[in-house]
C-alpha cells in the first residue's frame, strides 16, 4: 500500500465517519452497518451540519503529508 492508498482510505473513513463522530463505540456497533451514511449528530455537534457536508480531517491529513514532503524544515509555521 502506498501513500495514495492511505490517503484514499482516510478520505473514505472521513466521509463515512463524519456523521457518527462523538458516538460511543457500543452505539456504533449496535446502530451502524456502514452500507449507508448515518447522521447521528445532535446538539452542538449538529450545528450548521447537513447530510453531504464533509469534515476537514481529510484535507488536514493531506496538508500534513505535503508539509512532511516540503523542503523547508518541519515546524508549526510550515503547517500553518
Amino acid at each position: 500500500m502506498g501513500i495514495t492508498d492511505a490517503l484514499i482510505g482516510i478520505a473514505v473513513g472521513d466521509a463515512f465517519g463524519s456523521g457518527i463522530e462523538f458516538q460511543d463505540r457500543n452505539w456504533i456497533r449496535a446502530n451502524v452497518d456502514f452500507t449507508r451514511f448515518v447522521n447521528a449528530r445532535t446538539g452542538k455537534h449538529a450545528e450548521n451540519y447537513t447530510s453531504g457536508d464533509y469534515s476537514d480531517d481529510t484535507e488536514h491529513s493531506i496538508g500534513v503529508v505535503r508539509a512532511l514532503m516540503d523542503p523547508w524544515a518541519f515546524s508549526a509555521e510550515l503547517l500553518l
